[in-house]
This record gives structure tokens, C-alpha cells and sequence, in this order.
């Protein structure tokens, strides 16, 4: 089952105390869940950590070390990320048995498939040429990723003022109120979706084929890992889209007990 904030307590308590087998949630819920003794993690015998460079980046390593500290030390432990920088590394050393490390990504992180382009700019001048590239593309729908969840709001209200089925999606709006725009984006009644990347990470829309920043990433991976799923299906149907893709490095440990699944 879920547990995510948002989303009633009660229900989640509700399914945890009749019993679940796989529990997939943020580090906050989880450890809310684990005060009120909902949630019992004596008893794992898998973790897994997704998007772990992700999460350590925005700050969710305390809560993160919190709950894995609770867990058992014979369990198995599978790590994801996109890119393995020096954080994630002493992570795996401070809570992983034997770690074993397989990276999957490509040596050049760029899809073949993929049209990329860039533009050096004042910042003053990028919001001008966004919408002139927008009207000059005209593509059915879009993302534009931004650094800061302030600058998805800014933008996306001085994009509503031009285009109407413009929306916007970070980390300090209600779940409720991101579900409703993902639901209104992969079903086509938005068309311009202003993101933050780590929200645009799983923002994958088959109708999406133009990609646009705000702000340069902070490393090639950044957008990389986000497109992998509309880049592999652009390439299926002829399509190009504006960004960088590939596949994500994997981290993971050995258990003696138990042989590592595949991926």
C-alpha cells in the first residue's frame, strides 16, 4: 500500500493494522506512521530507496537514516539513483552489508532519438524567449522545469495570462491539488506543465513532446532520468523531444540469506 501525506491518516492506519505485505511511501509519512506504532519495521526483510541522490538533495537524509536505523540488520537493502555522488556513497557504507554496485546507465547520457538545443540568455530576457519558442514550436503539450518551486508559481501565472491550459507542480502543493494537475496533464487539458525537476521525475506524459528549463541543471543526470519514459516512447512513434535521457545507476547490496532480485 501508499502512505503519502495528503491523504487521510485514518484510511492508511486503517490498512496497515489488518496487514500489508509492500509498504511504498515518503520518509515523513512513514515516520508519522511509525510514532503512532502503525507501522512495525522489525520484521523487514527488504528496503528499497528510490531516487536516493533526490531525496539527500532536498534534505530527506536525517529522516531517511532515522528510519533505517529502525530496521532490521539482516535485511536486504536495494538502493536507486541516478547518479552516485559523494553522499549517496556514505550512505551505502554507513547502512548497506557488502554493497554491490551495478550502474546501467549509458556512457553518453544523450537518446539518440532526442533534439536538443540550448540558448545563452540574460535572465531578464528567458521568460520572452520561452514563449516565443513555445509559439514557434506550438507543440500539443509541454514541460517547462524550473530550480525552485517559487519560480514554477511565477511562471506559470504569467504563462496563464497568454495560455490558459497552464499549470504548475511542486512539492509544497496539496497531494489533492497534484494529482488533479497530473490527471488534467496526461489526459490532454494541460498543455504547458511548469515543474520543478525533482516532481518532473515522474511526470511522464505520452502526449508530451517539447521539454524546456528555467535554469540550466545543475548536472546532465538531473533531467536525464526524468525523460526516459516519454523519450522511449517518442522514439517508438517517430517523435523528438527537447531533452537529455537515460537509465538510472543502481546500488545494492548482497544478502547471504537471499539472492539479489533482478532489477
Amino acid at each position: 500500500m501508499a502512505v503519502y501525506g495528503g491523504k487521510p491518516i485514518r484510511q492508511q492506519t486503517e490498512k496497515l493494522q489488518r496487514g500489508v505485505e509492500v509498504v511504498v511511501g515518503t520518509p515523513g509519512r512513514i515516520m508519522d506512521h511509525m510514532s503512532r506504532h502503525n507501522l512495525f519495521l522489525g520484521d523487514l526483510r527488504q528496503v528499497v530507496l528510490d531516487e536516493a541522490d533526490r531525496m539527500l538533495d532536498i534534505g530527506f537524509r536525517p529522516d531517511i537514516e532515522k528510519i533505517l536505523r529502525h530496521c532490521p540488520e539482516s535485511r536486504q537493502t536495494l538502493l536507486f539513483s541516478a547518479t552516485l555522488p559523494a553522499p549517496v556513497l556514505r550512505l551505502a557504507q554507513c547502512y548497506m552489508r557488502d554493497p554491490e554496485a551495478m550502474d546501467f546507465s549509458a556512457q553518453d547520457v544523450a537518446v539518440e532519438t532526442i533534439e536538443q538545443s540550448y540558448f545563452t540568455i540574460d535572465p531578464g530576457q528567458k521568460f520572452d524567449l520561452l514563449v516565443k519558442l513555445l509559439d514557434r514550436e506550438q507543440p500539443a503539450q509541454a514541460i517547462i522545469f524550473c530550480r525552485t518551486r517559487r519560480g514554477t508559481e511565477r511562471i506559470e501565472q504569467r504563462l496563464s495570462k497568454r495560455h490558459k491550459d497552464a499549470a504548475c507542480i511542486h512539492g509544497d502543493l496539496p497531494q489533492r491539488t497534484r494529482d488533479r494537475v497530473m490527471e488534467g496533464f496526461r489526459a490532454g487539458k494541460i498543455r504547458l506543465l511548469v515543474a520543478t525537476d525533482v516532481m518532473g521525475g515522474g511526470s511522464t506524459s505520452p502526449a508530451s513532446r517539447t521539454s524546456s528549463t528555467s535554469t540550466c541543471p545543475s548536472s546532465a543526470t538531473t533531467t536525464s532520468t526524468a525523460w526516459a519514459a516519454p523519450a522511449a516512447w517518442a522514439a517508438r512513434h517517430g517523435l523528438h523531444v527537447r531533452h537529455a535521457g537515460g537509465r538510472p545507476a543502481t546500488h545494492a547490496d548482497r544478502d547471504a540469506d537471499q539472492p539479489t532480485p533482478e532489477a
